[in-house]
C-alpha cells in the first residue's frame, strides 16, 4: 500500500447573463475535464442540481451547461461555476 496525497485545486468562473431566454452557458474554465472533475453550478447564488436543473456538455474550452429552464429575464442574473480538480 502506498501513501496517496491528493491535491484539490479549485477553479472558478463567473458569467453575467445579458440576454433573455438564455439556456446555454459556457463554463469558461479551460482546465475542466468532465470525466474526472467535479462541477458545481450556482444561479444567483443558489446551487443547481445536475440533470434536474442542467446538463453539462463537453470539456475544456468548449464545455457548457444547458439549463432545463431558460433564464427568462436578465435582472442582474449570473452563473458561478466551481470546479474541483483532484490530482493524485
Amino acid at each position: 500500500l502506498t501513501n496517496v496525497n491528493p491535491q484539490i485545486k479549485t477553479l472558478k468562473s463567473h458569467v453575467e447573463i445579458t440576454e433573455p431566454n438564455t439556456s446555454e452557458i459556457n463554463i469558461n474554465i479551460p482546465e475542466y475535464d468532465a470525466t474526472s472533475d467535479q462541477l458545481f453550478v450556482y444561479l444567483d447564488g443558489l446551487l443547481l442540481s445536475p440533470v434536474i436543473d442542467y446538463t453539462a456538455a463537453g470539456s475544456g474550452s468548449i464545455a457548457k451547461i444547458i439549463l432545463t429552464n431558460a433564464i427568462q429575464q436578465t435582472n442582474d442574473n449570473y452563473i458561478d461555476f466551481i470546479v474541483f480538480k483532484i490530482d493524485l
